[in-house]
C-alpha cells in the first residue's frame, strides 16, 4: 500500500510521484510508464499487445507518465518515500528505499546499451542492493513479469 502517510516517488533519470492511494495486490506489480495510460487508451493498448498483457496479467497496475529520460548509458534511479517532518512548513524529506546508479560497461550487462535488452532485478531482496550489478541480467523487456 503506497497510500499510508508517507508519499512515494521514482526520482533521479525519470521523476514520478505516485498517485495517493496507489495499492497492489499481494504478487501484484506495478507499471510506471512514459505515457498517461488513462488518457492516451491508444498507446495503452499498443503497450498491451506488444508484451502479451492478457488475462495472465491481472494484478498489473499501469500508471504514468515519468518525467524525464532513461539513458543508455547509465544514470540513477531511485524510489523514495517521503519522512514525516517536524513542522509542516518544513521542506519535504526524501528517504531512498531502493536505488540503481547503472552503467554501460563491465561489470554491468553491456546489451542493454541500445540494443533492445533491458537491465532485469534478479532479486527484489532488500538484502540484494539495487546498485550491485551482480543483482541484474540483460534479457528482453518483460514488463510485469
Amino acid at each position: 500500500d503506497l497510500a499510508g502517510t508517507a508519499a512515494w516517488r521514482l526520482d533521479g533519470a525519470v521523476n514520478y510521484v505516485f498517485p495517493a492511494g496507489t495499492a497492489l495486490a499481494a504478487g501484484g506489480r506495478l507499471i510506471v510508464v512514459g505515457f498517461d495510460p488513462t488518457v492516451e487508451t491508444a498507446r495503452l493498448n499498443a503497450f498491451i499487445t506488444a508484451y502479451k498483457m492478457g488475462p495472465s496479467s491481472a494484478g498489473i497496475v499501469i500508471v504514468g507518465p515519468w518525467q524525464g529520460d532513461l539513458s543508455n548509458h547509465g544514470e540513477r534511479l531511485a524510489l523514495e518515500k517521503s519522512l514525516p517532518g517536524d513542522s509542516p512548513a518544513a521542506p519535504v524529506a526524501w528517504e531512498v528505499v531502493d536505488e540503481v546508479i547503472y552503467g554501460d560497461t563491465a561489470p554491468w550487462p553491456v546489451s542493454p546499451d541500445g540494443q533492445g535488452d533491458a537491465l532485469q532485478r534478479i532479486s527484489p531482496s532488500p538484502d540484494d542492493s539495487g546498485n550491485d550489478p551482480a543483482n541484474w541480467k540483460a534479457a528482453p523487456p518483460t514488463p510485469g513479469k
